[in-house]
């Protein structure tokens, strides 16, 4: 669960800008956690993105399949289907998009979920608890999403 940047600690010190780069950035966001994804949710919408929620990875699906993102942020452990084979799934149909895993464990310690998840095609990987200003900073990373399978940088 990410946890809430301190009320009294400043935003430029912590991570710089909080805004995005990318003006409208669309996100899909996925968790099962209903407190995770509207936390999740109100920073994004705050940060100038438009973000799309869904609690699971086959109605993630059902939504790219009819809108366009620019970043996926999953979570990996959820019912229905979990975050790993979404990313498969997506970097089938979508190998442009860009996609952010995030893990606090489950029944696996997250260290052995998150280097999996950039094995199957995930652009970046946050460990549960972090900070919203470090999501933030994450998604200013405008590199090109990775080839499933190609060496990590």
């Amino acid at each position: 669960m990410p946890l809430p940047d301190p009320p009294d600690s400043d935003p430029a010190v912590r991570s710089g800008p909080t805004e995005l780069p990318e003006a409208g950035c669309r996100i899909l966001l996925v968790d099962d956690d209903p407190f995770v994804r509207n936390s999740l949710l109100a920073v994004l919408q705050r940060a100038g993105c438009t973000v799309v929620a869904a609690e699971n990875g086959k109605v993630a699906l059902s939504l790219l399949a009819k809108q366009t993102f620019d970043w996926l942020v999953t979570d990996l452990v959820m019912p229905e289907m979990e975050g790993m084979e979404l990313i498969r799934a997506v970097r089938l149909t979508h190998p442009q998009l860009r996609i952010l895993a995030m893990s606090g464990g489950g029944r696996v310690a997250p260290c052995n979920y998150l280097p999996m998840a950039r094995l199957l095609g995930a652009h970046r990987v946050l460990e549960k608890p972090f900070l919203f200003a470090d999501l933030l900073a994450v998604l200013r990373d405008s590199t090109p999403a990775p080839v499933p399978g190609s060496p990590l940088p």
